[in-house]
């Protein structure tokens, strides 16, 4: 094998090769442009995705709360009241949030059984939400 050797340039393509160069070591304006929207769009897609992970993490523990009263109201007849036909509601306030509670009793074909039903409600930033538990309660003589 031989040795290649360099093929003279004429000094013009010298000068042109190195201006070349030297525009290439930077960043063209429009590169910079498309690099910030692209982060532009990168950030906007991040930060509703957080927002959505918060709202959902602020229904959830909404719905634990719910849940909790309706446990409360499951066991108000178990704690020695009589169980009788009638209707009951009202409000309990839970860590600044206001929770309604409606509590029913209707009488079924069996005088010793009452089906019962417990709705608990509460306002939520895209509406209303509710939770609502149904069961059948012995009557005890």
């Amino acid at each position: 094998m031989e040795p290649t050797a360099e093929i003279p340039l004429p000094p013009a393509a010298k000068k042109s090769l190195r201006r070349r160069t030297a525009v290439r070591s930077g960043f063209l304006l429009i590169e910079v442009l498309v690099a910030g929207a692209i982060l532009g769009i990168v950030l906007i897609v991040l930060s509703v995705a957080v927002a959505r992970c918060v709202h959902g993490l602020s229904v959830a523990e909404n719905y634990r709360t719910a849940s909790q009263v309706l446990d409360e109201r499951l066991a108000f007849f178990d704690q020695g009241n009589e169980v009788r036909q009638g209707v009951w509601d009202g409000t309990v306030e839970r860590d600044g949030r206001q929770f309604a509670w409606k509590h029913e009793l209707t009488p079924t074909d069996d005088p010793r059984f009452f089906k019962e039903r417990i709705e608990v409600s509460w306002k939520q930033a895209d509406g209303i939400r509710e939770e609502t538990r149904e069961a059948y309660r012995w009557k005890s003589e």
